[in-house]
């Protein structure tokens, strides 16, 4: 007698026989791969927060030196197109510069109308004579750079315009301040037309240290 065979399609249903012992991750192992995924991270994060903080810092010295560039190169080109010198008077260092102003065309001389581009006329040229700063019974028109200390916690390296919008000749615009954070400035004659200028500014750690000296090209002893 034959045994009888089993038919498949009624045998109780179950993992294939491929998966059978098949073991996926576990808790353990799931912990272990977060806390490395966040060591990684961690790391990824400093490296990312250090670079943005040295971008940080040149970015703002940058902008310091090219602040501290702009303040001197005002000074350098007032004084090498001056025709005279009335601070530094002396070898001595003083905290003030103080000239003839020869170099501003911001107006109409005849209408004293601001004209952005200027009329081709210096500003100090009052009687529209083609001369500058010789104008009978006017007095000259002087630049003033000067250190305010009246905050002692941030100096300011200020200018005094001669203010060309009216018609009386000593009139000056309000002092501006070119640069500020200044912890030094002073200018040393050094011979009869030449001015030995230092500038210092400083804005948390970043300190910027300008020097430089100066010939006023146009500079006449005989004018005053």
């Amino acid at each position: 007698m034959r045994p009888k065979r089993i038919c498949r399609a009624f045998l109780p249903p179950g993992p294939p026989a491929a998966l059978t012992g098949t073991a996926g991750f576990t808790l353990f192992e799931l912990l272990i791969a977060l806390v490395l995924m966040g060591i990684a991270f961690s790391g990824l994060y400093q490296t990312f927060g250090t670079g943005l903080a040295a971008y940080d810092h040149t970015r703002k010295e940058q902008a310091l030196v090219a602040r501290s560039r702009f303040a001197m190169e005002r000074l350098v080109r007032f004084v090498a197109d001056t025709d005279y010198l009335f601070d530094p008077a002396s070898d001595a260092p003083v905290e003030r510069l103080e000239v003839s102003e020869r170099l501003l065309d911001t107006r109409n001389n005849a209408t004293l109308a601001y004209v952005a581009a200027g009329d081709g006329r210096p500003d100090a040229d009052m009687d529209g004579d083609g001369r500058v700063n010789e104008d009978a019974g006017l007095p000259e028109s002087r630049v003033l750079f000067a250190l305010d200390k009246t905050d002692g916690t941030n100096w300011k390296l200020t200018e005094t315009l001669p203010d060309y919008a009216t018609a009386i000749a000593t009139d000056t615009q309000p002092p501006r301040v070119v640069i500020d954070h200044v912890t030094a400035f002073a200018c040393t004659r050094m011979g009869l037309n030449v001015v030995d200028i230092r500038l210092s500014v400083a804005d948390g750690d970043r300190t910027i240290d300008l020097h430089t000296r100066v010939r006023a090209v146009r500079f006449d002893p005989g004018l005053w």
